[in-house]
């Protein structure tokens, strides 16, 4: 088969051509591998140079959007046309589960799109565009989602054609369980603390106050336990006095990072996100054999269906 895929060239803040990873990548990397004609069309949503070509064993074509969104719809028409896919996928963001329905609809090819999140409860306010969104999901041959979570959400939303679930994945590099009394003194960390992990988003809108405070309370009982901290810090938000912050880790870090800690935690709020979010440093948590409390959303109480 001839598969096309439209998305971003940054999803989550991280240039797949530079740093390949997640379903983005390794879901049309499996698909090239199985010997079917895959090709990438990923619009930037920050400052990088335009490339094409071949890499990561992909045929990649990136596009600026700031000619504008018709001539942006134009060029990847072309691109559908003269690549004559079988299959659209769009995945990332709305925008692009849309543009798939849409240009499979004018080239002739079926539609599939792909949701690791509600990307609904990005922008809340922007009812249009969700409607649009879930117009599109009814519409395509196919949806996959993270969880089932998503499934009852575009079935809510009208959505009555094959939806099946792909869950998240951890990436390959290097996620398995090291000593974490190596992996503190790599990290220059006293290894005779207890450590509290969170990495990820550290911001108000994931319910990080709950954590703070739960640290601050066992503190009180167990002054050894200590909070360890990386991953992006929304601005302005102070972090409670005493936590130790190692700033954003690089992937190549991740992994000995998390194994440095006793126990990590999964941080969320039961909202229109947390019930739909199937967060990857939980799977990465559990590739380690790291110890895990996380927010009972739906979508963690269904990873950790056979862990309660």
């Amino acid at each position: 088969m001839r598969i096309l895929f439209l998305g971003k060239r940054q999803p989550m803040a991280r240039d797949l051509l530079e740093r390949p990873y997640g379903r983005f990548f390794h879901l049309p990397r499996a698909l090239a591998a199985q010997g079917h004609a895959v090709k990438l069309a990923l619009v930037h949503h920050q400052r990088a140079a335009p490339w094409s070509g071949l890499r990561h064993g992909l045929d990649w074509e990136t596009l600026e959007p700031r000619e504008g969104p018709l001539r942006l719809l134009r060029r990847l028409g072309e691109i559908a046309r003269g690549f004559r896919p079988d299959w659209i996928v769009g995945c990332s963001d709305t925008y692009y589960g849309i543009l798939a329905v849409h240009l499979a609809r004018r080239v002739g090819a079926r539609s599939l799109l792909d949701a690791y999140d509600n990307y609904a409860s990005y922008v809340a306010w922007c009812r249009p565009l969700h409607a649009a969104w879930f117009a599109a999901a009814r519409a395509a041959d196919l949806v996959s989602v993270a969880g089932p979570s998503l499934a009852a959400l575009f079935a809510a939303h009208g959505r009555r054609g094959p939806t099946f679930v792909l869950p998240m994945a951890v990436d390959p590099v290097g996620f398995f369980p090291r000593d974490r009394f190596r992996c503190r003194a790599q990290l220059g960390l006293p290894v005779d603390r207890e450590y509290i992990g969170y990495f990820g988003s550290i911001a108000r809108s994931r319910g990080i106050s709950t954590l703070f405070d739960a640290w601050a309370a066992l503190r009180e009982r167990r002054p050894t336990v200590e909070l360890l901290l990386a991953g992006r810090l929304e601005a302005g938000l102070p972090l409670p006095p005493g936590a130790r912050y190692l700033g954003y880790v690089a992937d190549e870090a991740l992994p000995v990072v998390m194994n440095a800690a006793d126990v990590l935690a999964v941080v969320n709020r039961e909202s229109a996100f947390g019930h739909y979010s199937f967060p990857i440093k939980l799977y990465e948590a559990l590739a380690c054999g790291l110890p895990v409390v996380a927010s009972a959303t739906d979508s963690t109480r269904w990873i950790l269906r056979e862990h309660p």
